[in-house]
């Protein structure tokens, strides 16, 4: 048990709500986003902070209801009412805490309300983002996310989306997926989209950073960054000399093999496989083709390739779809 270490990190989190609440003050939609993601770490400290001690129900049930509160403040009703689901199951077993939470309860249900009022399609918009889609949908959707996000600039994954239909903008694509990764930078998810996005959005210097950055990160226990990086070292390398594409394609296929040592079973192992298939053709120049996801297990894949498109292109959209 550390009491101390406890302690800190719970004096660290309210320092970061009493920063968010001076920059809610002022209104400006920066400050507003900047708060949000100062409540959101607020949240994620209050969450760890009761790990480190052998915590009683009621000390976790109010380390969660102040998690809960920094979200709702932080404008993001889905990860509140997400962890209100948490507190709810953990009440059961501790009903004289029960009364501590009315009034927090009556917050969540309320917030809930307006949320579903303010943003009623926002399941739609989550679960539909990837689809192909005509340019009239594309722009009603963004117009959508748009009008979700200044009520809630706080949901890392309206910005994800906002990112994904704004990618013939790239500097603003980008900012969007960044505030998304700042909100969540827990997200391996997240991570990966930045890696991958980050060849298409970003000039050539600024992407080649943010893969060497990534490539720092790697480890057996991080299996879609391993690939993520892979498949990015492909793409910034297809223009590349051959000498600097077989650099490329030697650092991927690393970052590959450093992926499948991990311990199955990963929903991520079948697309490594791929791509150190994809990689050993490369580097023995061959080109690669849909026999490589036969052969790994991703037969839905392979189902909806369109002539004579790339199996590398393949492989990173379903990555996308994947961690979407």
């Amino acid at each position: 048990m550390n009491y101390d270490a406890y302690e800190q990190a719970r004096s660290s989190a309210g320092k970061l709500k009493l920063k968010a609440r001076a920059k809610l003050a002022f209104g400006e939609p920066d400050e507003t986003f900047e708060a949000c993601v100062l409540l959101h770490e607020a949240a994620r400290i209050e969450r760890r902070a009761v790990r480190l001690v052998d915590a009683t129900v009621e000390t976790k049930l109010a380390a969660l209801a102040e998690a809960c509160a920094c979200l709702l403040l932080g404008l993001d009703p889905p990860g509140a009412i997400g962890v209100w689901a948490e507190i709810v199951q953990l009440r059961v077993a501790a009903d004289r805490a029960a009364n501590v939470l009315v009034d927090l309860e009556a917050i969540v249900e309320k917030t809930r309300r307006e949320f579903t009022r303010r943003a009623p399609n926002f399941e739609e918009v989550r679960e539909t983002a990837l689809f192909p889609m005509s340019d009239r949908d594309r722009r009603r959707m963004a117009a959508d996310v748009k009008a979700m996000l200044s009520h809630y600039p706080g949901i890392a994954s309206l910005w994800w989306v906002q990112s994904h239909l704004l990618t013939r903008r790239k500097s603003t694509a980008w900012g969007a997926l960044d505030r998304a990764f700042r909100l969540d930078p827990d997200s391996p998810h997240l991570e990966a989209a930045r890696v991958l996005s980050a060849v298409e959005l970003l000039p050539k210097e600024e992407a080649a950073a943010q893969i060497e950055s990534a490539r720092t990160r790697i480890g057996p226990e991080r299996p879609m960054l391993c690939l993520s990086v892979a498949l990015a070292e492909l793409h910034a390398a297809s223009r590349a000399s051959k000498a600097k594409r077989a650099l490329a394609h030697t650092r991927a296929l690393d970052a590959v093999r450093v992926g499948l040592a991990g311990t199955p079973p990963s929903p991520w192992f079948e697309r490594l496989r791929a791509a150190q298939n994809v990689l050993e053709l490369l580097l023995a120049d061959q080109e690669p083709t849909l026999e490589v996801l036969y052969a790994s297990g991703l037969t839905n894949v392979a189902l909806h390739a369109k002539p004579g498109e790339a199996v590398v292109e393949l492989l990173t959209q379903s990555v996308k779809a994947s961690a979407a």
